[in-house]
């Protein structure tokens, strides 16, 4: 697998041990990341991607190493140095030992078969308990330990992804996703006052799907709903759109992709064949 690490500027040798160092959830020190994908040099969603950073470390008080738009040019640079088809990037910027730290990874993002797609992806319902925090949607925060537990034990009992619950029964997010769904013609998706994070993509298919005339509601829902749901799906900045077919032993849409699911994936799929980075 191709990959590489700029660090503070530095082109530097790359190492399993560093790379997984530099992991959220691993990194020592207080900050924030933005993963993205980029296809053959085209990051997507960049400036949202470089927006939500530069708000986040406002959020935490954090100073930023350099002017955010000059993290244009160091991604567009990381990119250049390992021309890639498909690959996954992630910026973070940290406070560690007295000083500011950046970092971008980039590596080879393989592709999903299109049958895991048609299939579905499977979720476990995870009991999910944390304080509160009003800035939580807009600080994708390197306190990621919690999450990343969640995600290792659901991987373990061969699930592919899990969904957070409050301990009121609240449906939060994925430890690494959105979670939209469709029910009575309506999409749903957890409102940001519940604790979610305000993703990337999240945000583009709500403005899709009202583009499309559908109704889409921001609320408070519980697990029971989503059990009952008749499609529903994942999102997030690498996968896009991941059809959710199973929660728990509950199959979802018959346990294959729905044909709003379908439809969806298939708009935003040409919505990111149009956009076009022009680097400076």
């Amino acid at each position: 697998m191709k990959k590489i690490i700029l660090l503070d500027g530095r082109s530097i040798p790359v190492t399993d041990k560093l790379l997984e160092s530099l992991a959220p959830g691993r990194l020592r020190g207080r900050g924030v990341f933005e993963t993205m994908r980029a296809r053959n040099g085209t990051i997507f969603y960049l400036d949202e991607h470089l927006r939500r950073l530069s708000r986040g470390l406002r959020i935490l008080r954090l100073p930023c190493p350099c002017p955010i738009r000059d993290f244009r040019e160091q991604l567009a640079r990381a990119v250049a140095a390992r021309p890639l088809r498909n690959a996954r990037l992630r910026l973070t910027v940290w406070r560690s030992g007295g000083g500011t730290h950046w970092a971008i990874v980039v590596v080879e993002s393989r592709s999903l078969p299109a049958k895991k797609y048609q299939q579905g992806f499977a979720a476990q319902l995870v009991s999910f308990r944390r304080k509160l925090n009003g800035d939580r949607p807009y600080v994708k925060s390197l306190q990621y330990q919690a999450y990343l537990r969640a995600y290792e034990r659901a991987l373990r009992r061969g699930f592919d992804e899990a969904l957070l619950i409050s301990g009121k029964g609240t449906l939060l997010e994925g430890s690494r996703s959105n979670v939209f769904f469709f029910r009575k013609g309506v999409l749903f998706t957890p409102a940001l006052r519940c604790g979610c994070l305000r993703g990337v993509t999240r945000q583009a298919v709500i403005r899709l799907a009202r583009a499309r005339g559908w109704k889409v509601r921001e609320a408070e829902v519980d697990s029971g709903q989503i059990l009952q749901a008749e499609e529903a799906f994942l999102t997030n900045a690498v996968r896009g759109l991941m059809p959710l077919t199973r929660i728990d032993d509950r199959m979802i849409s018959r346990g294959r992709m729905g044909p709003l699911t379908r439809s969806l994936i298939k708009d935003y799929r040409r919505i990111e064949q149009r956009q076009v980075v022009r680097w400076p």
